[in-house]
């Protein structure tokens, strides 16, 4: 007993000096020693292509993020300008709920990054680019633009719906609309035909290609569409889910494929018909001054129909939803049996986000078609 009692007691001194070092040590730590905390650096992603479209962006929002996790920093989304940033103050107000920072892609989503971050860098100029770096590791802030998207690690191409998925957060708004839009225009049992027709804002021209879009007659989307259904009469009935920035699309699909329901959301559309217009716009240039090529009848027509589209021409109403429109319109597309698209990102990204549509490029089958 008496030894357990002297083991007792030796124990709770030896406790005791081991306590009295330790906060002496801690009290006389020589600061200066430390190694100092690695500080956080980020990648700053804006809207750097002023005529950028919505799923272009979005595009852009997932390579940056990828390229983010790849390097250990931290990514922040700011769109505060470009074509759907709200630019009339009551507009402006309106958003603040959602943003305090006018950053359109928190018009539609939960925030990527710190807002006190994006704050900080609102008013920089000059970053580092990204696609620096390799060669540049010391600064705080790297900007995603031009040369980093040129570098992207395209190996990521497969992996848009799990990155998507992991990254983006649809606010509750646009997913309750597009759930009450489902729910009252796709009948259950219904097999969905979705087609997109890109109109008067996806032209090529002398500085991009914009994906080699097609202007196909309104004639040719309503016979395809004919034709999947004549391929498949077990699937009966049809659903025909109708997106185009054009409303003389809307309403040619309407007219002519009496024998099934046309649906369409109430997008804001132009009241222009780009149908069978094939335009040789590669010449003409987005700033006309000085340009030789400017008054030939395709680039006076190619202005012209730039000035009718809602997205790059002269909508005066609320930015935001032309952009929810672009979202709202992919999002019910994905959930459609088959797809058939034309050119450009917002086709793109019914195929990324639900990998399992089947898909029907327009292109192929219009150029195979005028090959016979």
């Amino acid at each position: 007993m008496k030894a357990l009692h002297f083991f007792i007691v030796i124990s709770s001194i030896i406790i005791l000096i081991l306590l009295v070092v330790l906060v002496v040590s801690v009290w006389f730590v020589d600061e200066d020693a430390l190694p100092a905390p690695k500080q956080c650096q980020y990648v700053i992603l804006r809207n750097f292509n002023p005529e950028g479209g919505f799923w272009w962006m979005i595009y852009n929002v997932l390579h940056a993020a990828h390229f983010a996790e790849q390097t250990g920093m931290k990514l922040v989304v700011l769109f505060d300008s470009g074509l759907y940033v709200e630019k009339e103050s009551a507009y402006q107000k309106e958003m603040e709920r959602f943003t305090s920072t006018n950053n359109w892609f928190e018009y539609f989503f939960e925030p990527l990054g710190d807002v006190q971050v994006q704050k900080q860098v609102k008013n920089l100029q000059l970053l580092p680019s990204a696609s620096t770096y390799a060669t540049n590791r010391t600064a705080r802030y790297y900007a995603w633009e031009h040369s980093a998207f040129e570098t992207r690690d395209m190996t990521q191409a497969q992996l848009y719906k799990t990155q998507w998925d992991r990254v983006i957060r649809v606010r509750q708004h646009v997913t309750d609309e597009i759930e009450e839009f489902a729910a009252e225009n796709f009948p259950r049992g219904h097999t969905l035909i979705g087609i997109h027709y890109r109109g008067t804002d996806k032209y090529g021209n002398k500085t991009s290609t914009e994906d080699g879009p097609i202007h196909y007659e309104y004639s040719f989307c309503a016979q395809a569409v004919r034709d999947w259904m004549k391929m498949h009469v077990n699937l009966k009935p049809f659903t025909v889910f109708a997106c185009s920035d054009e409303d003389p699309f809307i309403e040619y699909m309407k007219l002519q494929l009496t024998e099934v329901n046309v649906v369409a959301t109430n997008s804001i559309r132009s009241d222009f018909s780009t149908s069978g217009l094939h335009l040789k716009s590669e010449l003409c240039p987005d700033n006309y001054a000085g340009n030789e090529y400017k008054e030939l009848p395709d680039c006076r027509m190619y202005r012209l129909m730039k000035e009718k589209s809602v997205h790059r021409g002269k909508y005066s109403g609320p930015r935001r939803r032309l952009g929810q429109d672009a979202l709202k319109d992919v999002l019910l597309l994905t959930k459609c049996r088959v797809f058939l698209r034309s050119a450009g990102n917002l086709s793109n990204f019914v195929k990324y986000l639900n990998p399992n549509i089947e898909e029907i490029h327009m292109n192929v089958l219009y150029v195979n078609r005028q090959n016979r």
